[in-house]
């Protein structure tokens, strides 16, 4: 009866788990089908009158909400690690240790049994943090902000030697 117990508290926080990452998934492909048709049509000759940093701007907002929504579906599979790992703390003879992980590769995890100690706070920090989806929604959000600098502040993006930063100006354009 015991051990029924925690199955099914290992099946509630992995349902809960399961949960976030589908919601981050969801969050990642809309965000790369935006994001690939603003960068087509940043890049297209033929875009029209719209200006590049509109779209950019525009870029960039689509990044911080999706990189937003993924931080938060990142910090409820982290909340239900850390009480799944407490849980293993504070019940050392139940039967815990026999179950799958939590979540499928814990670096957390490998490292502390690999030690076999306890990894520092600033370790598990930076480990739980560096995961695909938060590192692809900066990325493309940097991205913008970088196009956007160079298309606001330093000139254009194809001839910065014939073209002077004018804000306002679109891209190849203040000659």
């Amino acid at each position: 009866m015991k051990d029924t117990y925690w199955i099914q508290l290992h099946q509630q926080y992995r349902d809960v788990i399961k949960h976030e990452d589908n919601l981050i998934n969801i969050r990642i492909g809309w965000m790369t089908a935006i994001q690939a048709v603003l960068l087509a049509a940043f890049f297209s000759d033929n875009f029209g009158s719209v200006p590049h940093e509109l779209v950019a701007i525009f870029g960039v907002i689509i990044a911080l909400v999706s990189l937003s929504g993924v931080y938060v579906a990142q910090m409820a599979i982290n909340g239900c690690v850390d009480k799944w790992l407490e849980l293993q703390a504070r019940h050392p003879a139940e039967p815990l240790d026999e179950l799958p992980g939590i979540i499928g590769f814990s670096p957390i995890r490998s490292l502390k049994h690999a030690e076999n100690e306890t990894i520092s706070v600033r370790q598990r920090t930076i480990l739980r943090w560096l995961t695909p989806a938060l590192g692809l929604t900066f990325i493309i959000f940097a991205m913008w902000v970088l196009l956007l600098i160079e298309i606001l502040f330093v000139g254009c993006l194809s001839g910065a030697e014939t073209c002077t930063p004018v804000l306002g100006s679109g891209v190849g354009e203040g000659a």
